[in-house]
């Protein structure tokens, strides 16, 4: 299930009923990686269910791949920080789907101090439908 939220609208890309998560649940719930070196990821995120001790991530290994994502470590929200990312982020898209056996969301947001890039984003959602699991019957 591949699903696109932007600005209060569900835009899914099967026909599958999945809730979409708002921006406290995701940073509540959820881990979420981002780019610490490419400003043009700024404030787009990968949201996983758990950390992946050790292992990147499959949408950042592929990302790495296409030049979407810089060669250094991935970086998370930390759990101090979380308040501050609620107060400060607004989401203004939601990708959800299963990429390389894991279920993943992405989130766009803007932070008055680094607001997301349009251009890249798309790339982002590209990237995710390329690599998309196949639905299983």
């Amino acid at each position: 299930m591949n699903e696109d939220v932007g600005q209060g609208q569900q835009h899914q890309d099967q026909d599958q009923d999945q809730s979409v998560p708002d921006l406290a649940a995701l940073i509540d719930n959820k881990t979420l990686y981002f780019d610490p070196d490419d400003k043009a990821n700024g404030s787009l995120y990968l949201c996983l269910d758990a950390p992946e001790e050790g292992n990147v991530p499959g949408f950042i290994a592929r990302a790495r791949e296409a030049g979407l994502w810089s060669g250094a470590p991935p970086k998370c929200v930390e759990d101090n920080q979380k308040s501050a990312y609620k107060s400060q982020l607004e989401l203004l898209d939601v990708y959800q789907g299963r990429i390389v056996g894991e279920d993943i969301v992405l989130a766009r947001c803007n932070h008055p101090a680094f607001p997301s890039d349009e251009r890249r984003w798309n790339e982002w959602k590209s990237l995710a439908r390329q690599f998309a699991d196949a639905p299983t019957a």
